[in-house]
């Protein structure tokens, strides 16, 4: 059985668990520690990433079937 986890790092100032989205990583969004004596921002570098990137672009156009039945019929 597949368990449902978030998907994220641990922040590296302080370990509190910065929540991360496949759209954000994606659009190369800052991702900010919650934690608001932290606030460390994470910041993508795509030049480095981009092999990275596109994979996980191609995973998500060929999986957006599968994942919109799941929503659809829920997971039973």
């Amino acid at each position: 059985m597949t368990q449902n986890r978030p998907t994220g790092v641990p922040c590296p100032n302080c370990g509190t668990f910065i929540p991360m989205t496949v759209e954000g990583l994606l659009g190369a969004a800052p991702f900010t520690c919650p934690n608001r004596a932290c606030e460390t921002t994470l910041h993508i570098n795509v030049e480095s990433s981009r092999g990275s990137l596109e994979i996980l672009e191609k995973f998500e156009r060929e999986t957006a079937p599968a994942q919109k039945l799941k929503k659809t019929f829920g997971s039973r």
